[in-house]
């Protein structure tokens, strides 16, 4: 592993530290059994992932940045459940100063769930083991979207580690509960991000057996989103060039909602109708 880590020092050059993040991901993909008949192996590359991520995070290209990321979450998959205990809080307290790489690699993780190339068996005890995280997930986006000074990459990464962790199979989206007013409060004017999150809340099969929890998204859009929207196209405060600028940025996201005020109608409905005396129904209404 030593030969491979090498190729991906800060002297070289950058395709050439691309290469070497390249291949660190390929073995780790393709030849994991070959890391694990050395614990040595799996130790050096787990030192290797935390300290250069740590160290050089800033100063690294975009494009060997990524892949380092994505290599170090496939690790951790890979390492689940067994030869790498509880990684996200270690990851936690790892980089509880480097909060937007600590994100990030999250991020990575979830979406290197959908990649992975192992038995069934341990495709679900990994699945398991992010399931059991899911709420620290959860607590750690509320705790950084409650920042005032959010820089918006930091907002970003947050938005980006929710979305992927609610595409998870098995998402259960009562874990994610407390985060949603968080979310649509602090991003109701990152259009594309408030529409991916809707998007993929709306694609969740178990929406509809949570009339609260719709009734919450709701809210949101009427008391938070809309109006947003609105005050956004206020055509007598922009002029027609502007005007059309706003509604490149504001379309994916009005279409989304009508797409989930059509799918979710008759949930709605019912639930208005069943309690519609109720302080959470009549606050919408007045």
């Amino acid at each position: 592993m030593t030969g491979i880590i090498s190729i991906v020092d800060n002297s070289n050059p950058v395709n050439v530290q691309f290469f070497g993040a390249e291949t660190l991901y390929f073995v780790i993909s393709k030849k994991f059994d070959e890391i694990l008949e050395s614990v040595e192996n799996s130790d050096e590359l787990k030192t290797f992932f935390l300290q250069k991520l740590s160290s050089s995070a800033h100063s690294l290209a975009h494009s060997v940045l990524n892949k380092l990321s994505a290599g170090l979450a496939l690790f951790i998959l890979k390492c689940l459940p067994d030869i790498w205990n509880d990684p996200i809080s270690e990851l936690q307290l790892f980089w509880s100063c480097q909060i937007e790489l600590l994100l990030r690699v999250l991020a990575e993780i979830s979406t290197e769930f959908h990649h992975l190339n192992v038995s069934l068996d341990h495709r679900q005890s990994i699945k398991t083991e992010l399931q059991k995280s899911t709420k620290e997930i959860v607590k750690l986006v509320q705790q950084v979207l409650g920042d005032n000074d959010l820089s918006c990459s930091i907002r970003n990464a947050a938005v980006e580690c929710i979305e992927g962790w609610l595409k998870l199979p098995g998402a259960n989206l009562l874990d994610f509960l407390s985060v949603f007013d968080a979310l649509f409060n602090n991003i109701s004017n990152d259009y594309m991000g408030l529409t991916r999150i809707l998007d993929t809340i709306k694609s969740n099969d178990e929406l509809r057996n949570l009339p609260r929890l719709l009734w919450q998204l709701i809210s949101a859009l009427t008391q938070i989103i809309l109006p947003q929207i609105l005050m956004e196209l206020d055509f007598s405060q922009i002029g027609s060039e502007q005007l059309m600028e706003k509604m490149e940025d504001l379309t994916p996201l009005i279409c989304t909602i009508v797409e989930f005020a059509h799918e979710y109608a008759k949930n709605i409905v019912d639930f208005v109708c069943k309690n519609f005396h109720e302080p959470l129904v009549v606050e919408v209404y007045s």
